[in-house]
């Protein structure tokens, strides 16, 4: 699932743009506006992974628009096209705010979507090395989806609805249509290990394992006040084994 944000002033050329992004891929959650500062509400309340900027927007024009997307820290790669309709391209001037393409108007249908269908490529390939690199995992919010490196996730449960509840310090996600076998194995990290049937936690965030009753114990993070779990008696040795040769 891509969020992609499309900034266009003209009302019926935007909603166009949607349909024909649509047109192209199916799976997509797309963000129109009509200005910059919607444009920057939007960016700042979602995470969008590639963005459609008008040039010719009022108040805050598409150029701006791209600088101030560029000082925000998420957003210093985010792939963008601009769409300008502008009697004189300047391509040399948009390669200075880091952009993939640009496309002229008038355009044709065709023309658009061969443009958008190479932008949705190179935003996956991007994503891909990314997630390689950061070692990410994709999960879904309301709307559409993040990536949440792996590094931040506290542990991992079985609700009683049979989804998988991921949790972080700053916020909890639910991922359903998955089993908790499948799940760590889409993890594959060696920090990650069972500490009761239900339930993955990460080693690195362990600060206390702290007994509760017999063969039962807590699992106390680091900097995460509030947020336990349970570690069982089955899987109390391995896990303790692995936290004090490397976790801590």
């Amino acid at each position: 699932m891509l969020n992609l944000l499309v900034v266009e002033d003209n009302e019926e050329f935007l909603s166009y743009c949607v349909h024909l992004l649509r047109k192209i891929k199916n799976d997509v959650t797309l963000f129109p506006v009509a200005s910059g500062e919607e444009a920057l509400t939007i960016l700042e309340q979602n995470t969008i992974d590639g963005a459609f900027l008008d040039i010719e927007l009022p108040g805050m024009d598409g150029l701006a628009l791209a600088k101030r997307i560029r000082d925000m820290e998420k957003y210093h790669f985010l792939p963008i096209v601009f769409v300008t309709g502008q009697d004189h391209d300047h391509p040399e001037t948009y390669k200075q705010y880091h952009n993939i393409d640009y496309i002229s108007k008038p355009f044709t249908e065709n023309m658009f979507i061969e443009r958008a269908t190479h932008f949705l490529n190179e935003i996956k390939a991007q994503r891909k090395l990314i997630l390689k690199k950061e070692r990410m995992i994709i999960l879904p919010v309301e709307g559409g989806a993040v990536s949440v490196k792996l590094s931040d996730i506290l542990y991992a449960e079985r609700t009683y609805s049979r989804r998988i509840k991921v949790v972080t310090r700053r916020q909890d996600y639910l991922r359903s249509h998955t089993t908790m076998e499948k799940f760590f194995a889409e993890l594959d990290d060696e920090m990650f290990a069972y500490c009761n049937r239900s339930c993955i936690v990460n080693i690195s965030h362990i600060e206390e394992i702290r007994s509760d009753a017999r063969k039962r114990w807590s699992i106390i993070f680091r900097d995460a006040y509030g947020k336990t779990c349970n570690l069982s008696g089955n899987y109390y040795s391995s896990v303790k084994s692995k936290w004090q040769k490397g976790g801590r």
